[in-house]
């Protein structure tokens, strides 16, 4: 009888409400659809409530404050970039942000979404606290005050009855309503700028270029396969030694190695790529910036250096990609190997420590090329796609599991090498 009263009068929280659709974050949306069933319902319940309140929260500091949303928006040029981004929080303990850290360890989610879904998660608490902290208006520049109109504003004629000029209405309508479809705008001219190198690349950005794509991603496939032949065969005879007639059980192992350092490098990438962007604007920008200098580049001029100045930041960041790679092995073994795969990552044999090291360098750099490679496996379960896998054992037409993945040139790209699976008949 409780249950059933309460699931009456208890209410979801609604995801796609119209006031939320401008300011919603798409990836901690399917995260939040995808974890539903490995937390309790309350947890999920309380942490989409604490996630309308924060969507609702930027959408009021847009409103009340458009220049200093504009500015939290790019993230960095205010008073919060000197706040750590996964640094520790203050007050009440976040049931969104426990929620999609454990989605980020939970195999069956994706690991990009789940990954991204963090970075939205912080961008929204960042708006959040600028507008908490606009209660105390006095530590604020004068621009991020809120625009306080007069009377002759707000009535539209001047004293002697005359209407104001079309220029200060629209002075007026960029400073307030406006102000929100004109970034729905530039958001666009962002997106379709992409969208416009990406074809670019593809199909008219040269032989040259494309060339030099294609041979880069060939030399990464290459270096895999060679990780294969050496690497993997070698932890695969020192795990016999411990698992010995476990074969499928060892080779489930090494390939679920890469299945957590896969997303775990893409997750790594998204981020760094976001912090290289974001820091370069001010220095780039402002060279002789000065601490108390209030005027910070234009979103305009942000979108400039952003469509612009990205090949070149891409182009820095695979030139000294293997720099990265000791930080991140050394992270993947403390947390994934620690937590996922319970194993004391201080006490691994050394050739299966060479192989998570050699594992997380080679898809690091896949992740780090442009546009990025993709690695792809299929479920049990699945039709067996003779294009992209070739049957390891046995024989039928459907995956049993998958021994090693299929490499792309990029997501739904041409396939670089095969992966290998183990049929069955069904």
């Amino acid at each position: 009888m409780y249950k059933t009263a309460t699931s009456t009068t208890k209410r979801q929280p609604d995801l796609n409400l119209p006031e939320l659709k401008s300011h919603a974050r798409s990836n901690i949306q399917k995260t939040l659809q995808e974890i539903d069933g490995y937390v309790p319902k309350e947890e999920l319940e309380a942490a989409k409530l604490e996630y309308v309140g924060l969507v609702q929260a930027e959408q009021l500091l847009k409103e009340r404050y458009p220049q200093l949303y504009q500015d939290v928006l790019i993230s960095g040029i205010v008073e919060t970039q000197r706040s750590a981004r996964h640094g520790p929080e203050t007050g009440p303990k976040s049931r969104l942000k426990e929620v999609l850290m454990l989605a980020c360890r939970e195999p069956s989610i994706n690991k990009y979404t789940s990954g991204t879904a963090l970075y939205e998660y912080n961008s929204l608490k960042r708006s959040e606290k600028m507008l908490i902290g606009m209660q105390n208006k006095a530590e604020l520049p004068q621009r991020y005050q809120p625009k306080r109109m007069t009377i002759m504003e707000v009535s539209g004629r001047s004293k002697h009855g005359k209407k104001t000029s079309r220029g200060d209405t629209t002075r007026r309508s960029m400073d307030g309503s406006s102000i929100g479809d004109f970034e729905d705008v530039l958001r666009t001219v962002e997106f379709q700028q992409s969208k416009i190198d990406q074809l670019t690349k593809r199909l008219g950005g040269g032989p040259e270029e494309d060339d030099t794509t294609l041979s880069k991603a060939l030399k990464i496939t290459k270096r895999f396969k060679d990780f294969r032949d050496k690497e993997y065969a070698r932890a695969y005879q020192e795990m016999s030694l411990w698992n010995q007639g476990k074969d499928n059980e060892i080779m489930y192992n090494l390939m679920r190695i890469v299945r957590y350092a896969y997303p775990y490098c893409q997750t790594a990438a998204y981020g760094q790529l976001l912090d290289l962007t974001t820091t370069s604007a001010v220095p780039l920008l402002q060279p002789i910036k000065l601490p108390y200098l209030e005027n910070s580049p234009t979103r305009e001029q942000r979108l400039m250096l952003s469509s612009k100045g990205m090949k070149y930041v891409k182009g820095l960041r695979q030139e000294v990609a293997s720099m990265s790679v000791p930080q991140l092995c050394k992270k993947f073994k403390e947390t994934t190997i620690e937590k996922d795969f319970r194993w004391d990552h201080t006490k691994l044999p050394a050739v299966l420590s060479d192989y998570i090291d050699k594992c997380i360098e080679i898809l690091w750099l896949m992740c780090v090329q442009d546009p990025p490679m993709c690695l792809t496996w299929p479920t049990e379960g699945d039709r067996i796609n003779l294009d992209k896998y070739e049957v390891y054992s046995e024989s039928g037409k459907y995956v049993s599991m998958c021994v090693w993945p299929a490499v792309l040139l990029q997501d739904r790209g041409k396939v670089l090498s095969k992966g290998s699976v183990i049929a069955a008949q069904k």
